[in-house]
């Protein structure tokens, strides 16, 4: 009802309108005069006044001439405006200017209802004909802004008939001004599209009302333009090369830390890195990569230590999560007893040794284990022609705590057995390792951490003497923040080297030697920043060593040695540091 009452109102007003304007008659003559000046004079000679934006009638450039007797105002002002995109309803005594667009003084058909309107009707009244309802549904589609203004390509005529139009132009590029050539061009949501000439030139046949035009190259920025068509005409478009930007490359390498460091003499390991090491029998291996860094050298060839900076082979300092590691090598030297699948970073120091990791004289290598993947269980792998190695982790809460476990083992035995000399064959070599770790973020203030260790070797090389070797450490550290300026690590270590000699021979005097060292160390390491510039560290530190210098014992009762044990021996190694 309300809206059978609007339309009434709007009806009777436009003909009251016009009913009040269609007597009046003009005579006037123009001679090369501009827009703006004509339209000054008609309203002056006239009861009318006129409506528009200045902006639209400076715009246009042409000489107006003619003479008008007795003409009416709708006759001299469609002359006037014949060569222009200026558009006008006369409402009373007012001359309302529209650009391009018209006021329609009639309403749609089937305004009423939502039957939809035949496409098949050829009137020439707007309010039946279909072009003017397909015009401004698409309007309705459509939200005019600042970065998506609509271009005119002519202005609106209410007689018109005629369903599309023609549409041409020139592509070119925006910094240089040259026409560009294969420009795809389309008009969204229709099947019209074209592609520019080699002079950069472009037709398109487009319907009545508005079309959204998408111009596309590989080479250059998309452009989208909004065009309001009413008649033929000439569309312009400046286009802007792409940079086509490619996903950045980032080139990461863990060596030496920045200068600004108080550590000199420090390298690191890029553990990842060492994937791309030539391998040894198949087998990633820490130390023989340390080996490349200056100052690092092996004893020899064949030989199982290194010399770093012409120190002795037992001058080194092997620490795995804080843990002596006695003898780091595997298989007479040929590998390393550090697994590289658990291991997350590998610090050399070469020299100026921080006081908290207690007195060696050549170097100090400090080897950390990866934590477990807090998320998700996962597991890493190799099998080579010696070794075969399985490396996983297991999330035991998630995003809180984990446990890594890796073992490796080797079957040269059975590779020995395999070949044809005799005394290989009675000879036998292996080794096996094993870590485990679990890491637990208690708290935004605690961390616990705990690894265990332990490999063993075995070799016996055409002789009648087994030669047996182990390590086997364990380590636990809660790190603790009282603030942001105070922290706290408490670690506690045990290690022990194992070495054993199995003398097995057809005589009685079969024998069994070895040794063994024993160390438990507790370290209390304390943490001050004092500006983001200045950090100390102090602590306190006691070791205790359980040294077993050697003992023989025959293996057969008849034999006619004499059982030897040299006395056990121990020592206590304390300290307090300030760094």
């Amino acid at each position: 009802m309300k809206k059978f009452l609007l339309s009434l109102l709007i009806a009777f007003s436009f003909q009251l309108s016009f009913a009040q304007n269609t007597n009046e008659k003009l005579s006037i003559t123009f001679k090369d005069e501009t827009l703006t000046n004509a339209l000054k004079r008609i309203e002056e000679a006239t009861a009318y006044k006129f409506y528009f934006d200045p902006t639209w009638v400076n715009a246009e450039k042409g000489l107006i001439s003619g003479t008008y007797t007795d003409a009416k105002i709708d006759d001299v002002l469609n002359k006037v405006l014949s060569k222009t995109d200026l558009n006008y309803i006369i409402l009373k005594n007012k001359v309302i200017f529209t650009l391009n667009s018209t006021i329609h003084d009639t309403l749609p058909a089937n305004y009423f209802t939502d039957a939809p309107v035949e496409t098949n009707q050829n009137k020439n009244t707007d309010s039946e004909n279909p072009v003017f309802h397909q015009q401004y549904d698409s309007l309705s589609d459509y939200t005019v802004n600042k970065k998506s203004a609509i271009v005119f390509i002519g202005k609106e005529n209410k007689e018109a008939t005629k369903k599309s139009f023609t549409v041409s132009g020139t592509v070119r590029n925006e910094e240089t001004g040259k026409a560009e050539p294969n420009i795809y061009i389309k008009v969204r949501n229709k099947n019209i599209n074209t592609s520019t000439d080699p002079d950069g030139n472009y037709t398109l046949q487009l319907p009545r009302g508005i079309n959204i035009i998408e111009i596309k190259s590989l080479s250059h920025k998309e452009v989208v333009r909004t065009l309001m068509v009413y008649d033929d005409g000439a569309f312009d478009v400046n286009i802007n090369e792409k940079s086509n930007q490619l996903d950045e490359v980032v080139i990461k390498k863990k060596g030496q830390k920045p200068t600004e460091t108080t550590v000199s003499g420090l390298v690191s390991i890029d553990i990842e890195g060492i994937k791309n090491v030539p391998l040894i029998l198949g087998e990633r291996d820490i130390l023989k990569v340390a080996t490349t860094f200056p100052g690092i050298k092996t004893t020899g060839e064949g030989s199982a230590g290194f010399n770093v900076r012409g120190g002795k082979d037992d001058q080194n300092l092997i620490l795995l999560d804080n843990a002596v590691l006695y003898n780091p090598r595997h298989f007479l030297g040929f590998f390393s007893a550090i697994n590289p699948y658990t291991t997350k970073k590998a610090d050399i120091y070469k020299g100026s040794i921080p006081a908290d990791f207690g007195g060696r004289l050549s170097s100090v290598f400090d080897i950390a284990t990866k934590n477990g993947n807090q998320e998700k269980f996962s597991g890493e792998g190799a099998i080579g022609p010696i070794t075969s190695n399985l490396t996983l982790s297991v999330p035991i809460e998630k995003n809180k705590s984990s446990i890594i476990v890796g073992g490796r083992a080797t079957y040269s035995d059975w590779i020995l057995k395999a070949l044809d000399n005799e005394d290989l064959k009675n000879s036998q070599a292996g080794f096996y390792d094993g870590i485990f770790k679990y890491n637990n973020a208690i708290n935004a203030n605690n961390n616990l951490e705990a690894t265990a260790y332990y490999s063993h070797d075995r070799f016996s090389l055409s002789s009648d003497s087994i030669y047996k070797y182990s390590n086997r450490l364990a380590s636990i550290k809660w790190d603790h923040t009282f603030n942001k300026k105070n922290k706290v690590a408490f670690i506690f270590t045990n290690s022990e080297y194992k070495f054993n000699i199995d003398y097995d021979s057809d005589d009685i005097n079969s024998f069994d030697f070895g040794y063994k060292v024993n160390e438990s160390q507790l370290q209390a390491k304390f943490t001050y920043q004092l500006n983001p510039k200045h950090t100390f560290s102090y602590g306190i530190a006691s070791k205790l060593y359980n040294i077993s210098p050697g003992y023989q014992h025959p293996t057969k009762p008849e034999a006619t040695l004499v059982p030897t044990d040299i006395e056990k021996e121990k020592a206590l190694e304390s300290a307090s540091i300030f760094i």
